[in-house]
């Protein structure tokens, strides 16, 4: 009884993550503008575990963050509907690719030393 329960229950939450897989879905990024402005979030991953996070993107490639641990600049650059990064700071690279799910717009981080985070942009 107890192989079926847990069969079931395998069933269940492998759907239930699908579900959620098809409801968050990649946005390709052609151009800096339709993400410039003011996001917020969580940043992960530096002096130990996460951190209040905000990114101001400008159109032209640049970019600001600022965390309680300190802030940084850099430039982006789009390549395959993907943005790429660079910190001026730190000399770090990463990626920014945008998500959307349920009529709401994220911004996923992944940088170099296993740094990540996740954005949104405040209403206006």
């Amino acid at each position: 009884m107890s192989r079926m329960v847990c069969a079931v229950l395998g069933i269940v939450f492998f759907a239930a993550g699908l579900s959620a897989a098809q409801d968050d879905r990649m946005v390709p990024v052609n151009d800096l503008r339709t993400v410039s402005g003011e996001w917020k979030g969580t940043l992960a991953g530096t002096r130990g575990g996460e951190v209040p996070y905000t990114l101001l993107i400008g159109t032209d490639g640049s970019w600001r963050a600022v965390s309680p641990n300190g802030s940084s600049n850099g430039t982006l650059r789009v390549d395959n509907g993907v943005i790429q990064f660079r910190s001026a700071t730190t000399g770090r690279a990463g990626t920014y690719t945008l998500y959307e799910a349920a009529g709401k717009r994220v911004l996923r981080m992944r940088g170099e030393g296993g740094v990540s985070a996740e954005l949104s942009q405040p209403a206006q």
